[in-house]
């Protein structure tokens, strides 16, 4: 688990390599890869994560702190 839905949301990922699935409320919604972010909401919102984001394979991620970000 990279993400877990409902905690803080304190940094935005890029998906450098592999893949993550991203279950929400315990339903499968989307499958990203390379290229694809995830983590925005949150921190553009100020809630919590809204979805779990699981490694699906091996994943090289890139993330930002929410302070960056918001710079």
């Amino acid at each position: 688990v990279i993400v877990a839905e409902g905690t803080p949301a304190d940094r935005f990922f890029m998906i450098e390599s592999g893949e993550v699935d991203v279950v929400s409320q315990g339903t499968w919604r989307a499958r990203y890869g390379r290229f694809d972010y995830f983590g925005e909401i949150g921190i553009i919102l100020n809630q919590p994560r809204v979805a779990d984001v699981i490694a699906r394979t091996e994943a090289r991620l890139l993330s930002i702190s929410r302070a960056d970000f918001l710079s």
